[in-house]
């Protein structure tokens, strides 16, 4: 077994490998950090069994929370999504945040310097996101019936005027902790094709 001190999700989105593209922003609308993304997902993989994320009830309550904000949705399953799949990284760059039910893209904002809410009853189970969350502190992991700790970090995070700053900070700390994925991949198999 070969281990690596880094994420799978930073061998696409690693600073080396992706530059956020301001432009993608007049494709659709946007401010930066004048919007939020939402992730919803469907929880119907084989793994997902009896889980649970964003309930309709929930989700009323959060939106409820976000001001002047605009929200990005982008729904697993349906074709409603407001967002390119090739442009999700950059709008997710330039995001004020993401709330997500899903692994994946709380991952992917945490690594990008986004502050990164995931509300699903898988927490506690993931030592990637445990790690963001506890020894980078760049995500939240809430349980789905835990909804005043959810309406509270998010209007912490939308209201504090550090949040941004604070969040490229922990960014940079986590980028020292990493390497560069793909490069090391490139470095790896070179190195074997040459034994």
């Amino acid at each position: 077994m070969i281990y690596h001190p880094s994420y799978h999700e930073l061998a696409y989105l690693h600073p080396n490998s992706f530059t956020p593209d301001r432009g993608v922003l007049y494709k659709y609308d946007l401010e930066e950090k004048g919007y939020i993304v939402v992730r919803f997902s469907a929880l119907k993989a084989h793994h997902d069994s009896g889980a649970k994320g964003i309930s309709h009830e929930l989700w009323s309550k959060i939106e409820k929370s976000f001001g002047d904000y605009k929200t990005v949705k982008s729904v697993e399953n349906e074709e409603t999504h407001q967002i390119d799949p090739w442009d999700i990284h950059h709008i997710m760059a330039f995001s004020k945040m993401i709330i997500s039910d899903s692994q994946t893209m709380t991952i992917e904002g945490a690594v990008l310097g986004i502050p990164a809410i995931r509300v699903n009853t898988f927490v506690g189970q993931s030592k990637v996101i445990q790690e963001l969350e506890e020894k980078y502190k760049l995500a939240f992991g809430i349980l789905p019936t835990e909804e005043e700790l959810v309406l509270r970090t998010i209007g912490e995070l939308l209201y504090s005027p550090d949040t941004d700053a604070t969040w490229a900070q922990k960014r940079e700390l986590l980028l020292l902790g990493k390497i560069d994925l793909a490069q090391w991949m490139i470095d790896f198999f070179r190195k074997k094709l040459c034994e």
